[in-house]
């Protein structure tokens, strides 16, 4: 099977988003004002095509605030609506607070992906955080953090899109372009989408096997066949984002019943997301090692093991003590703990005690 998808969908910006804000009364003394002794800060945002989260916490990790807000892929909605977002968050985040008590800001981002990125996005962040040291790294990273507590590893992302990324004994980072499907990246949930619909067109004109997709997805669209559902792929896309975003899941139940089509889809897909993560360990050199494979995004949460069977048993082929790991604590942790490490601050057991607030 050859994939291609040539559809985006993409969210909607709606500049009347309001903020959600959880604020919550801190249980550490060093936060009620002991004399002498100073109260700092450090903030985490995960930032994707989606929403957004940040989080403000003290440097023990209790959370202070926590905030979510809309999309910030300025790939997606452009620098000033990203700027926007952003202005935002870090409004609800901070409050009232001295801005000169926060020691970092770590931006865990969806849309950092090459130099001419960050060059942009430092350039849109810089007005809204001044002096406040801070960091901008793909979300990639945010991921893979919030999952370990050793500093080395790789991680798999397969959300709406696709990505990998490896760290070595010492700490550099290696991730892929994950710029599309011509500078050789591959897969996500929309390409497993797409290619459910190829195969149900395919099914119903006699070229490929059956499949139950092609009279599921008819049914899904309310319609009678897969030649109604031409006028929703052709000449415009006209397929909503909800009902496109219920294929793969779609995918996965016809696999978990034995649909051959689905298997088949899920196992390719599987197998060459292996053949990415085994590029970024290889070049990692943590092929030797029992190293953790960190799984991020909703593809990971399907109903059957075809696609996660597939993808590690790639991986050992050149890793065979590599295990899979899904993490406990959602990606904006990761982007706190990278907060407290950047501003010198140690990570403690209790640290870890405090960021399960927010799962």
């Amino acid at each position: 099977m050859v994939y291609l998808c040539t559809i985006s969908i993409c969210p909607t910006y709606n500049p009347d988003f309001t903020p959600k804000v959880i604020r919550r009364t801190p249980r550490t003394r060093k936060y009620n004002t002991i004399e002498g002794e100073k109260v700092q800060y450090v903030i985490g945002i995960d930032g994707g095509g989606t929403k957004t989260r940040g989080v403000l916490s003290l440097l023990t990790g209790e959370v202070i605030a926590d905030v979510t807000v809309g999309p910030s892929n300025y790939q997606l909605i452009g620098s000033n609506k990203a700027q926007k977002t952003f202005q935002a968050l870090l409004e609800a985040l901070t409050g009232n607070i001295n801005k000169a008590d926060i020691k970092f800001i770590y931006f865990g981002l969806s849309g950092a992906d090459l130099p001419s990125d960050f060059e942009t996005i430092y350039q849109f962040l810089s007005p809204l955080v001044g002096d406040i040291p801070h960091l901008v790294e793909n979300d990639t990273w945010c991921v893979f953090r919030s999952a370990l507590q050793q500093q080395w590893g790789v991680v798999s992302l397969y959300g709406t899109g696709s990505n990998a990324g490896a760290v070595e004994l010492n700490g550099k980072k290696h991730i892929l372009r994950a710029l599309g499907y011509a500078t050789g990246g591959f897969g996500g949930g929309d390409e497993i989408a797409m290619t459910a619909l190829h195969y149900a067109f395919r099914a119903d004109e006699g070229t490929y096997k059956q499949t139950s997709l092609s009279t599921l997805i008819p049914s899904m669209l309310v319609l009678e066949s897969m030649t109604d559902v031409v006028d929703y792929v052709y000449p415009t896309f006209k397929i909503s984002e909800k009902v496109f975003k219920l294929l793969p899941p779609v995918v996965f139940e016809e696999a978990g019943k034995g649909d051959s089509v689905c298997i088949e889809i899920l196992t390719n897909f599987g197998k060459t997301q292996g053949e990415m993560v085994k590029g970024m360990l290889t070049k990692a050199k943590l092929t030797n090692h029992q190293v953790p494979v960190v799984l991020g995004g909703s593809v990971y949460k399907g109903s059957t093991p075809h696609f996660l069977d597939a993808m590690m048993k790639t991986i050992k082929e050149v890793a065979p003590d590599a295990y899979a790991v899904k993490p406990e604590l959602p990606p904006v942790a990761g982007s706190v703990l990278y907060a407290l490490e950047k501003s010198n601050t140690a990570v403690t057991n209790e640290t870890y005690d405090f960021l399960q607030t927010l799962i």
